[in-house]
């Protein structure tokens, strides 16, 4: 993911889910051969990297 990527998908998509049909619908998001980020828009269900999820939880 780099800027490009980032404001790509601001400018496209109001969530993870609204990809249905405009734009690949299985998105993934790897940093060092590591998912990190894995979303299903038409199944509405997303995965998230632990360490990720629990610091988003803290802050």
């Amino acid at each position: 993911m780099n800027n490009a990527t980032t404001q790509f998908l601001k400018e496209r998509s109001n969530s993870l889910f609204d990809w249905i049909g405009e734009l690949p619908e299985d998105l993934m998001f790897y940093h060092n051969d590591k998912c990190i980020l894995a979303v299903c828009s038409h199944e509405e269900y997303f995965l998230v990297e632990e360490t990720i999820w629990a610091n988003f939880l803290l802050n």
